[in-house]
């Protein structure tokens, strides 16, 4: 019986404590107040309520649910519509009026259709009632899909703007029409494609059309006010390649001329047996790559152009070859027609293999390993068609073990042998060796090349009384290894590579005078000195100071005073407050020109006259292009590219300061100092390509912002 008691009480316990819970959460629901950011004003008809993505939204209704199961009122509403207005202009930002301007995936209450407005005589338009379904929110910014356009505008298809009055561009275009006919004959020209693409290195589809039977074509779709390439292709006529400019009426005429090109057979042959080559490719022209079929041949439209193209065959060299329009056009402008192919002789390649080490004998791998021309020897050939052609620079890349294989060299040329490594901007190229490449189809054993990565090197200039001193004999000991000498220049510059790191004695000999001075010389770095002989006898001083254009002292740049007639008169460096004092070998008040050592030419900064002793220098330092560069052939990886760099003569360039090859980073980016002058290019080729396939970018039209790169794609 007690028993029985204590389980009843137990129970009476229990029900008791469920009954208060259950008050407690009744009066807890009955206190809740809706939270303030779903209650809006009543007056506020433009506010959204309530957010169907708002994890809180479900609690709100919930509560809803349980005040009208009470009878409770509730002050909140729900707007299911919002407001908005913006304005259309065109590229001029003057306003467009009957723009059509639809609402994207929205349609009005009752209406089953989108909305649709047409803009006013201002460009401007407004929608009443957006539904809140087709508001987005991106970033805390309420946004909706429209679709804006009208005829003789381009259309930008559907894009997102905000609800706070969008200004809408639309730019203007054109119609762009005219016929094709071929030269001489002036026949219409039907089934060709002309393509229109803003840029003549643009990959992208442009905008394209084709003629009619009678040549005709018309392409809308032309943005006005600029100016847009012209591609024209058609089976049998040379390719047409011309920029042309976009007016400012809606359409425009644009008449093309193609003339005719004739058909010749090329047949590329064993140099020694005579047998044909089969699978040789080519590519001439703006034409596809053809390649030869089992007798050797492959017939070819010609362009109305002189020819530069290459040969490349699997097992042969690659052949260069340089035909002149005058072979077979006549004086008279008609074409030359021969029976005959044109011969084409290819040479087995000549495979030159062999091994890198460092001096303990570790394979060095991931080196590159370059056989360029000899400039001391013969390296230009003669093709088959009797035109000299340069002998190209054969690039390979060693193994894990240290070998490498370097193909396609040219039989019987003389290559210099140098190695580096793209690991470090500040690499150094280093000779290990030469050869000169065997006959045809036979392979050069290099043997075992000692490369020590530590190795460093040596530049500068040596002068007396402020004179650049050429033939000087400057020259290195280093202690257990032996001697490194060479000769100055006619400007005075010396460069002593291969050396080993440690701190040397440099000593410089010339006419009876020397000179000695320790040297430090550091791993994968290029030092730089300047020398002078004894038997100075400066007469005269400049001082002064060197300030970029924000007023910031430049310390450590080198300085040279020359004389008006460019001969060298006094050099020295700024301090770390920007001043300089130089040393000039001339008489108080005469002229002299003061230059900057820059990674490029010298760059003359001012002029004064020998002993002035407040010169006020300014300095620009220079400009890092930012490039982002890849390889068209997907093949292949490209990891190091060859620049030069021209100060503004498209024909004349030179080796790039930051060296003749520099490796590319591992996701394509490429830092480069660009030359001073707007007019300055830069050429990008993979090493060892012709110019040809080499790419020419003008200075001024690079990007130094490493956010965002130039692209450039190198074949």
């Amino acid at each position: 019986m007690g028993n029985i008691r204590r389980h009843r009480r137990a129970i009476a316990g229990t029900a008791v404590l469920c009954v208060g819970l259950v008050a407690s959460v009744a009066w807890f629901i009955r206190d809740v107040e809706t939270p303030t950011t779903v209650r809006p004003a009543p007056t506020d008809r433009d506010r959204i309520e309530l957010d169907p993505r708002d994890p809180q939204s479900d609690l709100v209704d919930l509560l809803h649910a349980v005040r009208a199961s009470r009878g409770e009122a509730t002050d909140v509403e729900t707007t299911e519509t919002r407001s908005m207005s913006g304005i259309v202009v065109d590229d001029l930002h003057r306003p467009i009026e009957h723009a059509d301007v639809e609402l994207v995936d929205g349609t009005a209450a009752g209406e089953p259709e989108p909305l649709r407005r047409s803009t006013a005589a201002d460009g401007s338009f407004s929608f009443d009632a957006v539904p809140i379904s087709v508001v987005r929110d991106h970033g805390g910014r309420k946004t909706v899909r429209l679709r804006v356009g009208k005829v003789g505008y381009a259309d930008d298809g559907i894009r997102s703007y905000g609800l706070d009055r969008p200004r809408i561009v639309l730019a203007r275009v054109c119609s762009v029409f005219g016929t094709v006919n071929s030269v001489p004959d002036g026949l219409p020209v039907a089934g060709a494609v002309i393509t229109m693409k803003r840029s003549r290195y643009d990959q992208g589809a442009g905008i394209a059309g084709t003629t009619d039977a009678d040549g005709h074509y018309e392409i809308a779709g032309a943005p006005r006010g600029t100016t847009l390439f012209f591609k024209v292709a058609a089976s049998g006529i040379a390719p047409l390649v011309r920029a042309v400019p976009i007016g400012d009426s809606e359409r425009q005429r644009f008449d093309i001329a193609l003339p005719l090109c004739p058909e010749r057979v090329f047949r590329v042959v064993d140099i020694g047996s005579r047998f044909p080559v089969v699978g040789a490719s080519m590519e001439i022209g703006e034409g596809e790559a053809v390649v030869t079929n089992t007798y050797g041949d492959a017939a070819v439209r010609l362009p109305p152009v002189d020819l530069r193209f290459t040969v490349r065959a699997l097992g042969y060299a690659d052949e260069d070859i340089s035909m002149p329009f005058a072979e077979w056009v006549s004086s008279a402008g008609e074409w030359v027609s021969s029976a005959g192919p044109i011969v084409i002789e290819m040479h087995p390649e000549v495979v030159a293999v062999g091994r890198l080490v460092d001096p303990a004998g570790k394979p060095l791998a991931c080196w590159w390993i370059e056989l360029s021309p000899d400039p001391e020897r013969s390296v230009a050939r003669v093709t088959a068609q009797g035109m000299p052609m340069p002998v190209p620079a054969k690039l390979a890349t060693t193994r894990e073990d240290g070998t490498f294989e370097v193909r396609a060299l040219e039989p019987n040329a003389p290559y210099i042998a140098t190695v580096g490594t793209t690991s470090s901007p500040d690499d150094l190229v280093h000779r290990v060796g030469s050869l000169v490449a065997r006959s045809s189809g036979e392979s050069c054993d290099m043997g075992t090349l000692v490369c020590d990565p530590r190795w460093g090197a040596v530049s500068g200039f040596v002068l007396r009384s402020g004179v650049d001193v050429r033939d000087a004999t400057v020259r290195i000991d280093v202690d257990g290894v032996g001697a490194f000498e060479t000769t100055s220049s006619d400007s005075g510059k010396f460069t002593l590579s291969n050396v080993p790191p440690g701190r040397h004695a440099l000593t410089v000999r010339h006419e009876g005078l020397s000179t000695t001075t320790s040297v430090d010389v550091r791993s994968g770095i290029r030092s730089h000195e300047q020398l002078e002989l004894a038997g100075s006898s400066a007469t005269s001083s400049v001082s002064g100071t060197v300030r970029t254009d924000d007023g910031v002292a430049v310390a450590d740049l080198l300085l040279f005073a020359r004389s008006e007639e460019g001969t060298s008169i006094g050099q020295g460096r700024t301090q770390g407050d920007g001043t300089f004092t130089l040393a000039l070998s001339v008489a108080d008040g005469v002229p002299v020109r003061l230059e900057a050592a820059s990674a490029f030419d010298d760059g003359l900064m001012g002029r004064c006259r020998a002993g002035n002793s407040d010169v006020a220098l300014r300095y620009a330092p220079p400009r890092v292009a930012c490039l982002d560069v890849r390889s068209v052939d997907v093949r292949r990886a490209l990891t190091t590219v060859q620049i030069e760099y021209s100060d503004g003569d498209a024909s004349a360039f030179r080796d790039h300061p930051d060296g003749r090859i520099v490796g590319v980073g591992a996701a394509g980016t490429l830092r480069v100092r660009l030359p001073p002058g707007s007019g300055s290019r830069l050429r990008l080729r993979r090493p060892g390509a012709s110019d040809e396939h080499a790419t020419v970018l003008t200075t001024s039209s690079l990007s130094v912002d490493p956010r965002v790169p130039t692209s450039i794609d190198l074949r």
